[in-house]
């Protein structure tokens, strides 16, 4: 899931294929890291986000895992929403405060339960590696990630009713909107994954779109034990 350098963790991050997985190699795809546009978000430093991976890590190697929610996540309003998977539903809209930019989803699932609040656990939005690892689980279990499942499409969609999107009781993979990750890509992307509400795609695939961007996209909260 990582590997360390120096004080400091990096995530290891998969490609798939039928068989099995192999670690992508090269900086393009990275965690954690910055991309062009985090210079307009005030605090957001790259050592925030060294500092949030290392703690995430050190947790997973005490405890031996983390959770992932069961339901995609998404804005409505200003709040945090576990929505019905609804096909032509956008999963949020607006400016920074009600967004479907990565960083509006972002800071929600940080502010969730922040690493200062009473509670025991920590959260945030998925991380690229936690994504990947979620997947080597599942090929171990005997889903293939690397081949896409047929879900129902351009109808209203119920989360939970698709037998076909239910993975392991983690709900709206195949039929979601792409899921934003903490995974960068190149200078200006962050990385969301598997599913669209209008074509089948498997669980393994990446898209690269601009942080700023005002395409659609969910993403899965996590969270990991103090």
């Amino acid at each position: 899931m990582a590997i360390k350098n120096g004080d400091n963790y990096r995530g290891l991050l998969y490609d798939f294929t039928n068989s099995g997985s192999t670690v992508i190699s090269g900086d393009n795809r990275r965690e954690p890291d910055l991309v062009e546009y985090d210079n307009t978000e005030g605090a957001f430093t790259k050592d925030n986000l060294q500092e949030d991976y290392n703690k995430m890590i050190e947790s997973v190697k005490k405890y031996h895992g983390f959770y992932v929610g069961r339901y995609e996540l998404g804005l409505e309003g200003t709040n945090p929403v576990s929505k019905k998977a609804e096909e032509g539903i956008e999963t949020a809209a607006g400016n920074k405060i009600s967004t479907r930019r990565w960083y509006g989803i972002y800071s929600k699932c940080k502010d969730y339960s922040s690493e200062e609040s009473e509670s025991p656990v920590v959260s945030s939005m998925i991380w690229g590696s936690q994504y990947d690892a979620m997947l080597n689980w599942m090929q171990k279990q005997g889903e293939n990630v690397a081949v896409a499942n047929s879900c129902k499409r351009n109808i209203t969609v119920e989360t939970g009713k698709n037998k076909n999107d239910v993975v392991k009781n983690v709900f709206d993979l195949y039929g979601c909107y792409y899921c934003w990750t903490l995974e960068a890509s190149f200078t200006g992307c962050r990385v969301a994954r598997s599913g669209s509400t209008n074509q089948s795609r498997p669980l393994d695939d990446r898209i690269d779109w601009g942080a700023n961007t005002t395409n659609s996209a969910s993403t899965y909260i996590t969270l990991y034990l103090k």
